[in-house]
């Protein structure tokens, strides 16, 4: 243990220069005085009201009457969020500052307090209501004297009259009506704007809107009230849909997600929104799959293949534009993915490369491969074809050790690196953990180095020259492993 603790200074101290005289990993920034200030009064009130409790409401609101509403409504959202304050806390800064806040997430506060919080609400332009414990008479009032709502979140709370309600929000631009909803086909005449722009809808566990004898029919219908939708989330049978829909119905709609996609479907999609840009498919067929390379304003793709294929999808989009893919459990051959990619997002797949003289992509800004196998020499070129890597995650041990590491920084490669999480990396040790934090001058997260060979003691070394350098850099080691 000795010998350990001896050897991890003698290293810490051989590479003290670089970290004090050499440029690394970013300088945290100097926080800005009126941040600060705000934290001053934040921890003013909150003492006040551990204090006093509901005694002190009447002072402070005095004290605070001529506080910008600005800034009133500012000081009360960071106190909301905070997630150790009890509801209780809660609601007294909610009195003090007279109730001024403009956006509300129900979630933050202990269901028992929900009523009486909401009940107060007024002049919001976002109200996030998930799993709230309220009545329907409150959430119908509270929309009424919000006329400005923006954005509204009610899970399993939507009904008939609510929607009557909502209809009179000329400034809506999102709606979450998901889950379990109380509402007939008549109720759904109601869900008429020209402001809408995404609309949440239907339960995703079981592919259903309201009847899904006739979602397909309820669907098409809505979309005729909706002109101006440009993305429906959740609900996953949109292609069924669209073959409802008479032509030349063209909607502005821009993503949308469908399920057991067939090849009809897929051309009504491709038929009705001309100008789609975001796409989600669950287990399509493989006919459809291939049609996917006239999509031409296509730039985000996700592909998700639950049932089992002998054969598994010939996935073939060397045609399109993308800028980011999310493929799950199917098998993907990188010579076949478009060059224009960006981001590239791969859960639970089988990755083959065809030729690795072939691989050519200079775009990635995120490569996260969980679950994956792949092959170190293609994960090698990647680090050195594509000079805007932000972003690296990967689950799986492919070999990478100290001299790959070494080399890259010689390099000068992943000099845009920000983030990189290696959950297992046998072979990498604290040599190629200060080679990153020297090299790349934007890395604000390394890890997780319990999957790392480097001793905890060495990581609480260079923890302390990263504090000692004041930089910006979170290096990341549970002790729970």
């Amino acid at each position: 243990m000795e010998m350990s603790k001896n050897k991890s200074q003698n290293y810490v101290l051989h590479y003290a220069s670089f970290f004090f005289f050499g440029s690394m990993s970013p300088n945290k920034p100097v926080e800005n005085l009126s941040v600060l200030n705000k934290r001053v009064i934040i921890v003013f009130v909150l003492d006040s009201i551990k204090l006093s409790g509901d005694r002190c409401v009447n002072a402070l609101k005095e004290y605070f009457r001529k506080l910008p509403r600005v800034l009133k409504e500012t000081i009360l959202l960071e106190i909301l969020e905070l997630m150790p304050l009890n509801s209780y806390s809660k609601w007294i800064a909610n009195c003090i500052f007279e109730f001024c806040c403009s956006k509300f997430d129900v979630r933050s506060i202990s269901p028992k307090f929900h009523e009486k919080f909401v009940t107060n609400l007024q002049n919001v332009y976002y109200l996030n209501l998930t799993g709230a414990q309220i009545t329907e008479q409150t959430l119908r009032n509270s929309i009424k004297k919000s006329p400005s709502l923006r954005a509204l979140i009610i899970p399993n709370l939507a009904t008939d009259d609510v929607l009557k309600d909502i209809a009179n929000l000329s400034n809506l631009e999102l709606l979450n009506i998901s889950g379990q909803m109380s509402i007939s086909e008549k109720g759904l005449q109601y869900l008429k704007s020209e402001s809408l722009r995404i609309l949440t809808a239907g339960n995703c566990t079981k592919h259903i809107l309201l009847n899904y004898e006739r979602d397909d029919e309820i669907l098409a219908k809505i979309l005729h009230q909706l002109p101006n939708l440009t993305e429906i989330r959740q609900y996953d049978l949109t292609g069924k849909s669209f073959l409802k829909l008479k032509s030349p119905y063209v909607s502005k709609l821009k993503s949308i997600c469908d399920c057991k996609t067939t090849v009809r479907q897929l051309e009504a999609i491709m038929s009705i929104c001309p100008e789609l840009e975001e796409l989600s498919l669950e287990d399509p067929e493989q006919a459809a799959v291939e049609l996917l390379n006239e999509f031409i304003k296509l730039k985000k793709l996700k592909i998700t293949q639950f049932t089992h294929h002998e054969t598994g999808l010939n996935l073939k989009l060397s045609k399109l534009t993308l800028e980011t893919l999310e493929l799950k459990y199917l098998s993907i051959n990188f010579n076949a993915i478009c060059l224009t990619l960006e981001e590239l997002l791969i859960r639970s797949c089988m990755i083959s490369t065809t030729s690795l003289l072939d691989v050519n992509f200079r775009n990635f800004r995120v490569i996260e491969l969980i679950d994956s196998d792949v092959k170190k020499e293609l994960i090698l070129i990647l680090f050195e074809q594509c000079n805007q890597l932000q972003r690296i995650v990967m689950s799986n041990d492919i070999g990478l050790n100290d001299q790959d590491i070494i080399k890259l920084c010689e390099k000068r490669k992943l000099q845009q690196l920000e983030e990189m999480w290696l959950s297992i990396a046998r072979q990498l040790t604290s040599e190629s953990v200060v080679m990153l934090m020297y090299h790349c001058d934007k890395l604000t997260l390394l890890g997780t180095l319990n999957g790392w060979n480097i001793e905890k003691i060495e990581v609480n070394y260079l923890r302390c020259v990263i504090c000692l350098t004041n930089k910006n850099l979170n290096l990341l080691y549970f002790n729970c492993f």
